[in-house]
């Protein structure tokens, strides 16, 4: 299941790059100098992380964590004034391609660790935090010539959550091989 999530979500990223001239989602989950609750999400972020869904769903059981995750993958802002999408769910139409079944942090409590987020990206290339793109934007810009497995490969997608099981990470390695993907260093 692991595996299957790891390769929709590549062939996700690389659909939306071939349909938007080259220009690659970004691997950020937050807005730039954002404030949870306040700031709207980035339309141009694969996901957008719990605290900036709006609007908030408040994090009070593991139920409302995987309904704030999954709208932050599917639409992460729903408001009387604006809606944003999800850019790769039309792509990957299945919010729980975020989690993977072996991700540990489910058998937390809320508050405690407890996550339904499995996958996050390499921070940095996209702009966020003075990375190389760092004029503002989270969305990366790819040469037309790229063939899908440098896109890949250069988005170093997708990127397994180091709180994966044995098993997912077994099946990650092989993963690596084809999409060029590189586990987080934690």
């Amino acid at each position: 299941m692991c595996l299957s999530n790891q390769k929709q979500l590549a062939l996700a990223w690389e659909m939306y790059a071939n349909e938007n001239g080259g220009t690659a989602v970004g691997t950020s989950t937050f807005p730039a100098g954002g404030t949870p609750g306040v700031t709207p999400p980035d339309p141009m972020d694969w996901r957008t992380d719990v605290r900036y869904v709006l609007p908030a769903v408040p994090q009070s059981s593991d139920q409302a964590v995987i309904q704030a995750t999954e709208a932050g993958f599917q639409q992460p802002m729903k408001t009387a004034a604006k809606t944003i999408n999800g850019p790769l769910y039309q792509y990957a139409p299945n919010p729980n391609v975020i989690h993977c079944p072996g991700d540990m942090r489910t058998q937390l409590a809320v508050g405690s660790g407890f996550a339904w987020d499995s996958y996050s990206g390499v921070q940095g290339i996209n702009g966020e935090s003075g990375g190389p793109l760092s004029s503002g934007t989270n969305s990366l810009r790819v040469h037309a010539q790229t063939t899908s497995n440098k896109l890949a490969e250069q988005m170093r997608i997708p990127i397994l959550s180091d709180t994966c099981s044995n098993s997912c990470r077994t099946a990650f390695q092989s993963c690596r091989t084809v999409f060029g993907a590189k586990r987080r260093a934690g």
